[in-house]
């Protein structure tokens, strides 16, 4: 699995001429994970940077984030440098206050590659859990388990109404 910094180490934002922009402003629908529906997302560009927000309730987690192309994009692969909008996602299912916050800061890191107009792609996520000892009235939190996940990311155009 790659790092977040080999990743970010061979791309950069979309902030020149000279890197063209592989997404227009504007809503789109995305889905994270198979199992859940597509809602409403937003690509927006501010200056020469362009984010991505999925904020809309439904959704399995809430994020934003700064795309970013590579320099050499023969592939037409997008980066998405993203972070948790919520204070406690369901990933954060741990009582240890510092476990939470460590969890809800975790830094996302969504690779996408086009077919025709929908872009797909996945990113590892943490999940942060209660580690528990002991058995029935003696059971109790002893600890977090941090597991992490592989997601799956659609972001595709509204379809335009006739």
């Amino acid at each position: 699995m790659l790092t977040v910094f080999t990743i970010l180490a061979t791309a950069t934002i979309a902030q020149s001429d000279d890197v063209p922009r592989l997404l227009e402003d504007g809503d789109y629908q995305c889905r994270i994970s198979n199992e859940y529906r597509f809602r409403g997302c937003t690509v927006v560009s501010e200056g020469d940077e362009q984010s991505l927000t999925v904020d809309i309730e439904g959704h399995l987690l809430l994020l934003v984030g700064r795309i970013h192309a590579p320099y050499n994009n023969d592939d037409k692969k997008l980066f998405v440098e993203a972070r948790l909008k919520e204070a406690k996602p369901y990933v954060c299912s741990t009582s240890d206050p510092a476990a939470q916050k460590e969890c809800a800061a975790q830094p996302l890191m969504i690779v996408l590659k086009p077919r025709g107009e929908i872009w797909s792609g996945s990113f590892p996520i943490k999940h942060y859990w209660n580690k528990y000892a002991g058995e029935g009235a003696e059971r109790q939190v002893v600890g977090t388990t941090i597991t992490v996940t592989e997601l799956s990311f659609t972001l595709r155009p509204v379809a335009k109404k006739p």
